[in-house]
């Protein structure tokens, strides 16, 4: 039994590969994207770690906060990591939070 499809349903087929190439389109590019900030972000973060500490330390940076500092910005660094974790999950109230509260 063979199925064949016709005129009606192959010009219906068309539209739906058109979207389904245009969503891939959009997916490779959104991949593609955070793929170069990646790099770029690497990129800046290989350029802080090749300064002297005294650079590093003028900047108000330490060397193991370069990282934290190229991706999120130094005010997350001193926010401290209770505050660094409520600004990565809002919605949620930390413990450090609740006795700060009572």
């Amino acid at each position: 039994m063979t199925s064949t499809m016709t005129a009606k349903q192959r010009r219906g087929a068309a539209p739906a590969r058109r979207d389904l190439a245009s969503a891939l389109r959009r997916l490779l590019a959104g991949v593609a994207d955070a793929a170069r900030q990646e790099l770029r972000l690497r990129r800046a973060m290989r350029q802080l770690a090749a300064f002297p500490d005294r650079h590093i330390l003028d900047l108000g940076v330490t060397r193991s906060e370069i990282g934290m500092a190229v991706r999120y910005g130094r005010s997350v660094l001193r926010r401290g990591p209770q505050r660094f974790e409520e600004s990565l999950n809002p919605g949620r109230i930390s413990d450090h939070t609740h006795q700060q509260l009572a």
